[in-house]
């Protein structure tokens, strides 16, 4: 399994519903910035190379790409679909361009690795474990073109995965191009592609734009590759929620709470009571020992870490604190960077 596998990052979206002047990507959800939640996802599972393709490079992504020296950029300065996105991550290869390609690599070296996962850089929720469980799959089955699918009880917007009798892959219809029976499909493309880089870059560059949005589909490469004696499959993960893309401030905030309320739920599973829970903020990092309880409205940021059998009043703001174990904060406190 221990082919190394590149990555490319699709995210060269304008985010024009954020309204906006700071990229979609470098908003933060739980603290961290998107792009870096699917960068890390990226990157545990192994992958050393990666390309992240973007419509220019934002001053606040210089600290990122200084983070981060495995990646490289291109830039795709026309949008024209998920097909033209991936053509001009062909820059960063040492390979012929797709004609449609559009991009240039103007950070990093060129990648060399035998074979590449896509994904979405609006996606924030993404389990890495999922993504290895793919990787996987597509080793085991000697993949040459894979897609990750999940799905959905209510599919609306997404892309539907066609499947023969025998469960094979024929096509993935993208939900505007659809008819109704089609829309009745609950099997869903994630956004998340596996393949062979020379056969990705070859069937991206017999693309074209007959479709109802006129774009480059990546998904027209299955039914490219089949009528070329290529066998795509498929690997369908659970829990949709962590394929969520971002496209607007409201889904951020309702993907934020989701994440926020399932850390809540862990910790009260290990002892923790919280008082009117949704009221009561905690960060990704913090920990919490058993028996402390936490009134409404608590705040609690960073890398707190907050002892056994602690009282954390209402309203207390708490960022990379240490509370040792019996303590009381009363309500109202604002503490940083403090030891109790």
């Amino acid at each position: 399994m221990k082919d190394q596998v590149g990555a490319i990052l699709l995210a060269a979206g304008k985010g024009t519903r954020m309204k906006s002047q700071k990229p979609k990507i470098l908003h933060q959800i739980w603290e961290t910035p998107i792009i870096e939640r699917v960068i890390k996802a990226t990157l545990a599972t192994g992958t050393t190379e990666l390309c992240l393709v973007l419509s220019q490079i934002h001053p606040e992504l210089h600290h990122l790409l200084h983070q981060h020296p495995e990646i490289r950029v291109c830039l795709q300065p026309h949008q024209g679909g998920t097909g033209e996105a991936v053509a001009a991550a062909s820059a960063a290869f040492d390979l012929e361009q797709p004609a449609s390609s559009t991009g240039s690599l103007v950070h990093g070296s060129p990648l060399t690795t035998r074979h590449v996962i896509i994904l979405c850089g609006d996606t924030p929720a993404l389990n890495n474990d999922t993504l290895n469980q793919f990787m996987k799959h597509c080793h085991e089955n000697n993949a040459e073109l894979a897609v990750l699918a999940t799905d959905h009880q209510n599919p609306k917007g997404y892309g539907r995965i066609i499947r023969n009798r025998a469960g094979n892959v024929t096509a993935i219809i993208e939900e505007r191009d659809a008819d109704p029976k089609t829309r009745m499909i609950k099997t869903c493309n994630t956004g998340i592609f596996f393949a062979e880089t020379k056969l990705l870059f070859h069937l991206v560059s017999q693309l074209n734009t007959n479709n109802s949005q006129g774009e480059y589909y990546l998904t027209d490469c299955f039914a490219a590759a089949i009528q070329q004696g290529v066998k795509p499959i498929v690997y369908v993960a659970e829990n949709p929620t962590q394929f969520t893309g971002i496209n607007n401030r409201q889904q951020l905030a309702d993907l934020e709470a989701q994440m926020i309320a399932q850390k809540r739920l862990e910790l009260m599973t290990e002892g923790v009571t919280f008082h009117l829970p949704s009221t009561i903020y905690v960060s990704e990092e913090a920990t919490i020992g058993q028996d402390t309880e936490i009134w409404p409205g608590a705040v609690i940021c960073g890398k707190t870490r907050i002892g056994k059998e602690c009282h954390i009043g209402a309203n207390a703001v708490l960022r990379d604190c240490l509370i040792s174990d019996g303590s009381t904060i009363e309500s109202g406190i604002t503490l940083a960077n403090t030891s109790i």
